[in-house]
């Protein structure tokens, strides 16, 4: 039925279908929309395969969002016909296969990728989205995905010719982390948790990016202190993990001095010795703060508890604290 509407709306610009509980497959002659400049199907029930040719026929769009569906198959090779694009999303589906250079379309206009959540499987290479000079997100992974994230040789491939903002790569199998990070300076989300990452933690991102707000490392192998740690405050950054990792060494003495609008702190499940420094208490918005399961020791200092009043989780579990447990009365 939906086919039949379609061809009576040959001047439509924007399509939102998202969000309902639409079925079956996305109808064949969707090329008709020719003036098509975004497409939202997101939410929705739709399986089978992405329309071919008809969804390569719009080359006037700009947004594609197919996301939260049933749809299967491939991506098709004729996605690079769509020129104008800047958003791709087709995470939270079941599509399949590998993803070649040719399938990212718009080196001109591509501002957001999203193909998280799949059954990808194969490599990919960072350096092939190098030329995408608009670019601003990238998410890949998801829990079952297979797509192996391909860092061997970047060295080589010179530098990205974009900026991004947000890279979620969480369950992409990684052994090292991406290199053209050393080149990005306007991050403000960074997750690349849950991957086989090992070696130095990388402070340097909070070095080289002042306005980061979310940085998730949890569930990999770094080692050795948080050093150097940043000597500027990051006024920007609400919330980071670095839990499940062998990150050992001091807290640094100014934690709180510089992460003063800290909500969520997570660096349980490591090897931190030593005592929690005072300047916790700089840290007046804390919802949660996880240290449990490390080697931590001494007395818990007063600031904590008398500053830190809208802390909602607070986990010292399994450590080696000792004294009164706040000893300080509140009025």
């Amino acid at each position: 039925m939906l086919d039949i509407y379609l061809i009576t709306l040959g001047r439509l610009e924007l399509l939102d279908l998202s969000r309902n509980y639409f079925n079956g497959s996305i109808p064949q002659n969707l090329g008709k929309l020719s003036y098509l400049k975004a497409l939202y199907l997101a939410g929705n029930l739709f399986k089978g395969s992405l329309p071919v040719p008809g969804l390569c026929e719009l080359r006037r769009l700009q947004v594609l969002d197919i996301s939260h569906n049933r749809l299967e198959g491939t991506l098709p090779s004729c996605l690079s016909n769509l020129t104008s694009l800047k958003v791709l999303d087709v995470h939270d589906n079941l599509l399949s296969g590998s993803i070649t250079p040719h399938l990212i379309p718009s080196q001109k206009f591509l501002q957001f990728i999203d193909i998280s959540k799949n059954v990808f499987e194969g490599s990919f290479s960072f350096s092939s989205m190098f030329n995408h000079s608009k670019l601003e997100v990238i998410v890949l992974g998801g829990t079952t995905s297979k797509l192996q994230i391909d860092n061997d040789n970047q060295a080589g491939n010179g530098i990205p010719l974009f900026q991004l903002k947000v890279l979620q790569l969480s369950n992409c199998s990684m052994k090292n982390a991406p290199l053209f990070l050393l080149n990005q300076h306007r991050l403000i989300w960074v997750d690349i948790s849950h991957n086989k990452l090992s070696g130095a933690i990388p402070s340097w991102l909070l070095q080289n990016n002042t306005d980061l707000k979310f940085l998730n490392l949890r569930n990999n192998s770094f080692t050795g202190k948080l050093d150097p740690f940043p000597q500027h405050p990051l006024s920007s950054m609400v919330h980071m993990d670095a839990s499940y990792n062998h990150i050992d060494g001091h807290l640094p003495k100014d934690l709180g001095i510089v992460l003063p609008n800290l909500q969520y702190l997570n660096l349980s499940y490591n090897f931190f010795k030593g005592e929690l420094p005072s300047s916790v208490g700089a840290m007046r918005k804390l919802l949660l703060l996880d240290l449990s399961f490390n080697n931590l020791s001494g007395k818990l200092p007063n600031e904590l508890v008398k500053n830190c009043t809208d802390l909602g989780v607070l986990k010292l579990n399994n450590n080696n604290f000792r004294g009164d447990f706040f000893p300080l009365t509140l009025t």
